[in-house]
């Protein structure tokens, strides 16, 4: 399962499938300050991977909405010791 290698929360949806079908093997992903407050470093050149996620704010007018945030998120594969 794909998960995030900081909260190891597991990706729902369509993030799961979008991430399951990348080329690496390791299912751990972080978004490139997750890596990077862990101590570890995106290697130079590495692409991400966007993944959605769907956020409720309130608008302006004090009603519920939903918004879609795309995150970029990057393999454990991808990153070195910093």
């Amino acid at each position: 399962m794909q998960s995030n290698a900081i909260t190891h929360k597991e990706y729902q949806g369509s993030n799961q499938t979008l991430l399951a079908q990348s080329p690496y093997k390791c299912g751990e992903w972080a978004t490139f300050l997750q890596w990077r407050e862990s101590g570890l470093q995106v290697k130079k050149g590495e692409k991400g991977t966007h993944i959605i996620k769907i956020i409720k704010v309130i608008n302006s007018k004090g009603k519920k909405e939903r918004k879609l945030r795309v995150y970029v998120v990057f393999n454990r594969e991808q990153v070195k010791e910093a």
